[in-house]
């Protein structure tokens, strides 16, 4: 009835590459139409002496009940009635009236959306003066209408006019300009100072993008204290990028403490609003249990909300549930759907990914020689998780041809790079010969580097060497806690190694409690001699009650799993027991099987 307590490493198990959570700030179109970004001034009427003033034809006055009806001031909004007095005032000459009503005509306020009606009236605010006039006149000339070309250099006119006028929006939009070098050339410290003009005005989006702009080091030092300090000011004026932006400050500890339960929270709201980048990055918190529980199905939840905005990082995560059925249904076909249209649109991780997938066949037939092509371009675009796949494609002359000595080439990339997956391949080859003498001193240096990096099989595969000796000094109590790790993340095979160094003493006092609670461990999660061992110890009472039918139990599952030992065992272990013990060995044996 010996058992056996020699444990042995994993083999490797490749994984999808989930893209991680980045720090993004929206990209800003120029050309978006202005709004209205402050009230004008009060009049000193009151409601009543101001629509009988209206009435009898003051443009003024036609103008203010106009923007009280528009923007809702004192009084539910009401756009037709909002249109109305504007255009009244607009064939009075009012400059304001028509900069306003032509907002509504372009953005489709109390009526459907008509750019030619809306370029006619800024036409006319801009010639009377009025800077938001000016302003979306140049947004429209930036982007073309109605089938004219663009008119760049009136666009930047307007807004140079407009924005010494007082226009913040038209400071913050020739910001842009300068930073993106669209239109004028491209002036990194020229914009840093347009947009803290803009920001110091008031402005939340110009705010939230000078703060981008300090955090990045664009156009001078990057100073990311400075950078939270403006995202705070957009974020109390309701900017939702401040929200994104400050969120990943606090998830990566810049410019503030590190603070990933704050920072999930900051993401929350801005995902809650729509914004695309915060619900990637909090389905990936979400995925990853960072800033609070793991929960794969609201993780899946936020990448399809971002995923139906086209935001390609998304895509390819969302396909990496959905292939494995994580957070909720399988479905290969869309996850190969998903892969497909993010490397398509040129996301190099999931161009790795969608060349694993095709590669293996894993959600549909297998296509070697479109994965190959796949591959090579996320190889191309130096994606360690492709170089790892294709390099053991054409290391096992799974995609064709082998070509041994490139595929070696592009693991030990991959590794370099610090890969831990192809830290741990190559740690195998080294250990095994493949391409060489066998190397176990070199394969211990890069076991080290992946287990360190939490890689359970690397951390299960250093066990084994620093328990045996191989490559490295013997080192049982390194051993011990190299298992330790890679058991508490579930590996079966550690779990059982580190509860035979306690049942032997070997690197940890001899302790049987602690051998029955490793071994159960990995008996639990279907590891034969695991279950045998855990047998013998109720078997003989060490280290938990005496207990022969949860000995019965246990060595007829290590039989059914081939240990032809247990099977020798239990026609000894039946000769003891009671018929009360065979049948609560047979309802446990039930439960488990």
């Amino acid at each position: 009835m010996k058992r056996s307590i020699a444990g042995l490493p994993l083999g490797l198990l490749l994984g999808l590459l989930v893209a991680a959570a980045q720090p993004a700030f929206a990209a800003r179109d120029p050309a978006a139409p202005i709004g209205p970004e402050i009230a004008p001034p009060p009049s000193g009427l009151n409601r009543q002496e101001l629509e009988a003033k209206a009435r009898a034809g003051d443009a003024e006055a036609q103008y203010r009940i106009g923007v009280m009806q528009h923007l809702g001031f004192g009084e539910p909004a009401d756009f037709a009635a909002a249109r109305d007095w504007y255009r009244q005032a607009v064939e009075r000459g009012h400059a304001g009236a028509a900069g306003m009503l032509g907002f509504m005509f372009l953005v489709g306020q109390g009526g459907t959306p008509d750019r030619a009606a809306a370029q006619k009236l800024f036409e006319k605010g801009a010639t009377g003066g009025d800077l938001m006039s000016k302003g979306n006149l140049a947004a429209l000339l930036l982007r073309g209408a109605d089938g004219k070309p663009r008119d760049a250099r009136r666009a930047v006119k307007l807004l140079e006019e407009a924005a010494e006028g007082g226009l913040a929006a038209g400071t913050h939009r020739l910001g842009l300009l300068a930073r993106d070098g669209d239109v004028v050339p491209k002036d990194l410290a020229r914009a840093r100072a347009l947009l803290a003009k803009a920001a110091s005005i008031g402005l939340p989006d110009a705010q939230n993008d000078y703060g981008a702009m300090l955090e990045h080091g664009e156009g001078g030092a990057a100073d990311p204290f400075a950078a939270a300090y403006w995202y705070e000011r957009a974020l109390a004026r309701g900017s939702a990028e401040a929200f994104l932006n400050l969120g990943s400050l606090r998830e990566r500890g810049l410019g503030l403490p590190r603070d990933e339960v704050k920072a999930r929270a900051l993401y929350r709201v801005a995902a809650e609003r729509g914004l695309a980048a915060a619900q990637y990055n909090l389905g990936v918190m979400a995925a990853h249990g960072l800033g609070g529980v793991a929960d794969l199905a609201e993780a899946r939840a936020w990448y399809e909300k971002a995923a139906a905005q086209d935001y390609v990082p998304a895509k390819n995560n969302l396909a990496t549930l959905l292939l494995n059925g994580w957070g909720g249904e399988r479905d290969g076909a869309r996850a190969l759907d998903l892969f497909r249209a993010a490397a398509e649109a040129g996301d190099a991780n999931a161009q790795a990914n969608y060349g694993m997938v095709l590669l293996e066949g894993s959600a549909g037939p297998r296509d070697p020689h479109a994965a190959v092509e796949w591959l090579e371009k996320a190889v191309a675009r130096d994606v360690p998780n492709a170089k790892l796949t294709l390099g053991l494609a054409l290391v096992d002359g799974a995609a064709g041809e082998p070509d041994s000595e490139r595929g070696h080439r592009l693991v030990v990339e991959a590794a370099e790079s610090g890969l831990d997956r192809a830290q741990y391949r190559l740690a195998l080859w080294l250990s095994a010969g493949r391409f060489g003498a066998a190397d176990n001193s070199a394969a211990v240096a890069w076991l080290r580097k992946a287990a360190a990096q939490g890689f359970a099989s690397a951390q299960l595969m250093l066990g084994f060497h620093l328990e045996k000796g191989l490559g490295t000094a013997a080192d049982p109590p390194g051993a011990a806690e190299a298992y330790r790790d890679a058991a508490r993340q579930g590996t079966a095979n550690a779990a059982f190694a580190l509860g035979a160094l306690y049942d032997r003493g070997f690197g940890v006092p001899q302790d049987a409690r602690e051998a029955v609670r490793w071994y159960a461990r990995a008996a639990e999660a279907g590891h034969a001699q695991a279950m045998f061992n855990l047998a013998d110890l109720y078997r003989l009472g060490q280290g938990i009650a005496r207990d022969a039918a949860e000995a019965h139990a246990w060595w007829r599952l290590a039989a059914d799993r081939g240990l032809r030992e247990a099977q020798r065992n239990l026609i000894l272990l039946e000769r003891e027991m009671s018929e009360e013990d065979r049948k609560r060995a047979a309802t446990l044996y039930e439960q488990r099987r």
